[in-house]
C-alpha cells in the first residue's frame, strides 16, 4: 500500500529540531507537516485528521508541552497515534504518557532507522484503518445512490397521491436503511441527519402530519440536502466536517402549516407546474 496521501505531523519550537526531523521524515519518503506551535497544529489537526497517521511531538515546548498537546487532542476526541521526542523522561511520565494514549518516547538522538520502526508501527497501522473506512465508504455511497433516485420517484407519486400509505413505507424503508448503513460505517453525522428524515416520514405515516404543499417541500429539501452530503463525503473520505445541524430545522413541524386548502390535491396552478417541472426532469 502506497501511504503519500497520509500525513506526518511534527511538532517542535525548536526550528532547528523542527527542520531536523521534516527532513527525516521526507527522506524516508513520507509527506510532513511542520508545527513550532502546538495549539496551532491542534486546529490544523481538526481540520485534516482524516489524513493524518502519525504525529511526532517534542516534550519541552514553551507554550504547551506535549502532555499537554496530547491532552489537547484528546478532549476533541481525536485519537491519531502520538510519539514524544524528548532527551528525558522517567517511569513516572511514562505511567502518564500510557494514561493519555502516548504510544512511545523517542530520544532526540535517535537514528533514522528507529523513528522509520516507530512510523511503520504506529503510523502504518493508523493509514491502513482509514484506507479500509475509505473503502467501506466507498462502498456505502455506491449502493446508497441509487435508493436516492428512488426517493426521489416516490416525490413525484406522493404529489400525485398523497394518501399513498404504501409510498411511506417504501419511502421510510430507504432512509432507515441509509440511516443504519451510514452509521455503520462511521458515518455518524449523516446517519443522524437522515435518522431526523426518517422520523418526519414517520409522522407522515402515523398522520401527525398531513402530506401536503409544505411538507412535499421539506421531502424535496431532505433529498437535496443527503445528495449534497453525500457529495461531500464522497470528497473527504468521511463526514467530519459536515454542518448538519443547521439543517435539522426544516424537520420541525412547527414549521408547518395545516390548513385545508395546502393540501397536495388542492395546489394552486403554479404548484401543479413545479411537479411538471421534476417529472420532466426525472424522466430526462
Amino acid at each position: 500500500m502506497s501511504y503519500d496521501k497520509y500525513k506526518i505531523i511534527c511538532v517542535d519550537d525548536d526550528l532547528d529540531v523542527l527542520g531536523v526531523s521534516k527532513d527525516i521524515v521526507e527522506t524516508l519518503g513520507y509527506n510532513v507537516e511542520i508545527f513550532s506551535e502546538a495549539p496551532v497544529a491542534v486546529e490544523y489537526i481538526k481540520q485534516h485528521k482524516s489524513n493524518i497517521m502519525l504525529i511526532l511531538s517534542d516534550l519541552r515546548m514553551d507554550i504547551v508541552i506535549g502532555f499537554g498537546f496530547k491532552k489537547m487532542l484528546k478532549d476533541d476526541n481525536i485519537d491519531i497515534p502520538f510519539v514524544i521526542i524528548t532527551g528525558y523522561w522517567t517511569k513516572e511520565m511514562s505511567a502518564e504518557a500510557m494514561e493519555l494514549g502516548i504510544e512511545a518516547f523517542i530520544e532526540k538522538t535517535a537514528t533514522t532507522d528507529v523513528i522509520k520502526e516507530n512510523i511503520e508501527k504506529f503510523g502504518h497501522e493508523r493509514a491502513d484503518l482509514l484506507e479500509e473506512e475509505r473503502e467501506m465508504v466507498e462502498g456505502f455511497l455506491e449502493e446508497s445512490e441509487p435508493m436516492l433516485d428512488e426517493i426521489e420517484s416516490l416525490i413525484l407519486e406522493l404529489e400525485e397521491d398523497p394518501g399513498n400509505d404504501q409510498t411511506l413505507s417504501v419511502y421510510f424503508r430507504l432512509l432507515h436503511t441509509i440511516k443504519g448503513t451510514a452509521s455503520c460505517v462511521g458515518l455518524t453525522n449523516l446517519g443522524n441527519y437522515t435518522h431526523q428524515y426518517e422520523d418526519f416520514i414517520g409522522d407522515l405515516r402515523n398522520k401527525k402530519i398531513p402530506v401536503n404543499t409544505e411538507s412535499t417541500n421539506v421531502l424535496l429539501t431532505g433529498l437535496d440536502d443527503l445528495k449534497t452530503f453525500f457529495k461531500q463525503v464522497e470528497n473527504d473520505g468521511n463526514d467530519a466536517e459536515l454542518n448538519y445541524q443547521e439543517r435539522l430545522s426544516v424537520f420541525d413541524p412547527s414549521n408547518l402549516g395545516s390548513s385545508d386548502d395546502k393540501q397536495v390535491s388542492q395546489v394552486v396552478k403554479s404548484d401543479g407546474d413545479a411537479k411538471k417541472d421534476r417529472r420532466e426532469k426525472r424522466r430526462r
